[in-house]
């Protein structure tokens, strides 16, 4: 066998995820192929040389096996020196074992399980080493930029009850009939109701300006402009009523039965 040609007799064994170079031609990019003339031609005919370029090489992808079966291959290019250990230009596999010169490529030994007692130790060996140094040992200060301390917002949910805590709700005891008692019939109030437009009032003395012109507009749907209430020497309290200016004094006091 020349050492140009280089033709070898192989066997390769589940060859896996591997590719390798051949060399091509310049112009068509098709396989160069070494003739007896130690010249490389094309096999388009197209380029020959007597070293072929190496920038210019093609790659040939090999199919992958998981099984030990054993088939040939044939396969091109320098690449292979690694893979058999051999120098090889063009390598040539014709799937007899007793021929070949080469070893033999194995599959990958696959790892062997852990066994669980020994997962089991390292993790008890971990728990020990974590109770004797603690789990506290790297504690990062918080940087503090005032001396005021202000407790944090947490969350506050609203309660939840299981069951009623009142069995019946409570009554609303200032209602509108509550608030205004009756209607002052004295010379002032009248000179009020004549003048200034303005009815008087007894009303609670715990109600405000606000109910006592809301219970005056759902007791005698009248519009109020404006409310003054004053606590009086017995304790009663007194509230003026001004009416709107589209409402008549006498002509309300009249349909209540005032005067």
């Amino acid at each position: 066998m020349s050492v140009r040609r280089a033709l070898v007799d192989c066997v390769v064994l589940s060859l896996q995820d591997s590719c390798v170079l051949y060399p091509c031609c310049r112009g068509c990019f098709s396989r160069m192929q070494q003739t007896d003339t130690a010249r490389w031609h094309c096999s388009r005919s197209c380029y020959s040389c007597l070293e072929p370029h190496l920038d210019y090489r093609y790659r040939l992808a090999l199919r992958v096996t998981r099984d030990n079966t054993i088939f040939g291959v044939t396969v091109f290019g320098s690449c292979l020196n690694s893979l058999f250990g051999a120098p090889a230009t063009d390598l040539h596999s014709c799937g007899n074992p007793e021929r070949s010169s080469f070893p033999i490529m194995a599959p990958k030994a696959k790892k062997e399980a852990v066994p669980a007692k020994t997962e089991a130790k390292v993790k008890a060996l971990k728990a020990k080493k974590a109770v004797l140094k603690g789990v506290h040992s790297q504690r990062k200060k918080k940087i503090r930029t005032s001396p005021t301390f202000r407790r944090p917002k947490t969350l506050r949910l609203r309660r939840q009850p299981k069951y009623p805590r009142k069995s019946a709700p409570r009554r609303n005891k200032l209602d509108h009939y509550a608030i205004i008692k009756f209607p002052l019939t004295t010379e002032s109030a009248m000179k009020k109701i004549e003048d200034n437009n303005t009815l008087v009032f007894i009303v609670d003395v715990k109600a405000n300006k606000h109910q006592i012109k809301h219970a005056v507009k759902k007791l005698y749907d009248i519009d109020v402009a404006k409310v003054n209430t004053l606590i009086r020497p017995d304790g009663e309290k007194k509230a003026y009523v001004r009416l709107a200016p589209d409402y008549d004094a006498l002509d309300v006091a009249n349909k209540i039965g005032i005067i």
